[in-house]
């Protein structure tokens, strides 16, 4: 159960070194240190064998050493050259590894390497791994101390103590060094994992492996109190607040779908959203409490993209996108900044709407930044283009519409050549029988339109179906839908203003176009127990 190395010490007038004190083989060579060991191989860690050694040599004070020579255990004796300077009072320790491992340790003081003289010295490495921790109570009340007790090492001076809220010891909450072989902790609640290695005065051990120690809330159980962001897109962190969420295996849920948890406390647990979460109520497992679920109110999960210079009129196009939740699977829109598109993931929407702010020239759009355009149309996602922005968008940047040219107008009107188009009628009627016209807006604004330039004045992308104009037989189209092409449908609304002036027409042709791109996006079935989300409907 030890390893006795012996060493003697040599010195030539510039200095010194551990040498050889008589032993098998060692013919009282001077200047060589070795290990020697007796009865075959010496188990380490795990039951594997010693493979290395390394002998260290200290100053008389300070735990940094002066010189360390290490070697492969491959016999009984090991013989190692350590030089070191001529000095009174210096200490020597000797350290065993199986697979890389410290399994055995063990330190002298009080070595005195004169010049021109041999120190003999001994050095008794015991077993230095610890064993496993035992916590009482493992789960404790609000108020009660837990007890963190182990093994006696023998190759052990003292202990060293480490307490962290998370396993993986990122942050060391509290850290202490205690002769005994227990320490008592009065802690508030939470997970509090806690760690042990052995030390001497001049090594520290390996870590045990952790255990927890966890303190109840004064209520005793886990529960949800709340949501940070009500709103979250796919992909994203959401937060929920409640009370003991940092048990070990406690489990977020959005709706039946789990959740990758990113970070735990006591009254705070981090999770990403899933890419197909829909908006339904979130909720968390706990083995805490015999495996019950606690629920929460509904997490509006953001599957539209509303992309913008500005912000430009961003709240009233929430509103009216979300008018009519049933129809786009309960969906929340997430207001994204042009600057977004350069990082941000955007095929994990089930709809990118273009706002009209986004830029008013082909150099300009997106400030200026080429690849936020594609960002759009690499998505593959179907679009909703707006406005100015919009219509820049579709005839310059996405290559979606080649031979349509933007062009503005002031008005209210759109005129419809076929008002049973899929567009005006489904899943709301837009248009009453015989009627080809209606005001799009209560006020008048600028309609941005899109004509074609190509022969015969048809544009260039060949399956675009033509919706509506600025005036009848004109060839100015407030309404394009783009279904097919280089990228996903796309459909061009040339309404520039603020959306909160669409008249009820209006606002249900908004809703037909956002129904239409969220079926083509394949949207989830809207959860059974969702229900509306509170938006504010436009006038």
């Amino acid at each position: 159960g030890r390893d006795r190395a012996r060493a003697g010490v040599g010195a030539t007038p510039a200095g010194g070194r551990l040498g050889a004190h008589p032993g098998p083989g060692a013919a009282g060579h001077p200047g060589v240190a070795f290990a020697e060991r007796s009865g075959g191989p010496v188990a380490g860690a795990g039951g594997a064998v010693v493979d290395s050694v390394v002998v260290r040599v200290f100053h008389p004070v300070g735990r940094a050493p002066e010189t360390s020579r290490g070697a492969a255990v491959t016999g009984a004796t090991v013989r190692l050259s350590v030089p070191c300077a001529a000095e009174l009072n210096k200490r020597v320790s000797v350290e065993l590894y199986a697979a890389g491992v410290l399994t055995h340790h063990g330190w002298t003081g009080g070595v005195d390497v004169s010049a021109g003289a041999a120190t003999p010295v001994s050095v008794v490495a015991s077993p230095f791994v610890m064993g496993t921790l035992s916590v009482s109570p493992a789960v404790a009340n609000a108020g009660t101390p837990v007890t963190v007790s182990w093994p006696r090492v023998p190759g052990a001076a003292s202990y060293v103590v480490e307490e962290s809220g998370a396993p993986d010891f990122g942050t060391i909450a509290w850290q202490g060094v205690v002769a005994d072989t227990f320490v008592v902790l009065d802690r508030p609640a939470g997970a509090h994992y806690v760690r042990v290695a052995p030390a001497t005065a001049l090594a520290t051990g390996e870590w045990s492996a952790p255990d927890l120690a966890y303190v109840l809330g004064a209520s005793g159980a886990t529960r949800i109190t709340g949501l940070d962001t009500p709103d979250v897109p796919p992909g994203d962190v959401a937060v929920i607040r409640g009370e003991q969420l940092d048990f070990p295996g406690v489990q977020a849920f959005v709706g039946s779908l789990p959740c990758q948890t990113v970070a735990a406390s006591w009254d705070r647990l981090e999770f990403v959203v899933p890419r197909n979460a829909t908006t339904d109520v979130v909720s968390v497992f706990s083995p805490l409490d015999g495996g019950d679920t606690y629920t929460s109110s509904a997490l509006v999960v953001d599957r539209i993209a509303f992309v913008t210079a500005a912000g430009e009129y961003a709240t009233g196009w929430v509103q009216t996108l979300t008018y009519y939740p049933s129809q786009i699977g309960w969906s929340g829109v997430a207001v994204l900044g042009v600057d977004e598109l350069d990082t941000r993931d955007m095929s994990v929407f089930d709809v990118i709407v273009v706002a009209n702010d986004t830029g008013t020239n082909e150099s300009g759009w997106g400030g200026g930044v080429p690849a936020r355009a594609q960002a759009v149309a690499g998505a593959g996602r179907p679009v909703l283009a707006l406005g100015v922005g919009g219509a820049v968008y579709v005839s310059a940047l996405a290559d979606v519409a080649p031979g349509y040219v933007p062009g503005w107008s002031q008005g209210q009107i759109a005129y419809a050549p076929d008002p049973l188009q899929p567009l005006f009628t489904s899943p709301n009627r837009v248009l009453t029988s015989g009627e080809t016209s209606f005001l799009v807006s209560t006020l008048p604004v600028g309609l941005v339109t899109l004509a074609a330039v190509g022969p015969g004045g048809a544009g260039a992308a060949g399956s675009e179906t033509l919706y509506a104009s600025t005036a009848a037989g004109s060839g100015d189209w407030l309404l394009i839908d783009f279904a097919a092409g280089t990228v996903a449908r796309h459909i061009f609304f040339g309404f520039a203003g603020d959306p909160l002036t669409l008249t009820g027409q209006g606002a249900d042709l908004v809703a037909n176009i956002v129904a239409a791109l969220v079926a083509e996006a394949a949207a989830p079935a809207p959860p059974a127990t969702a229900g509306r989300v509170g938006r504010v409907p436009a006038p």
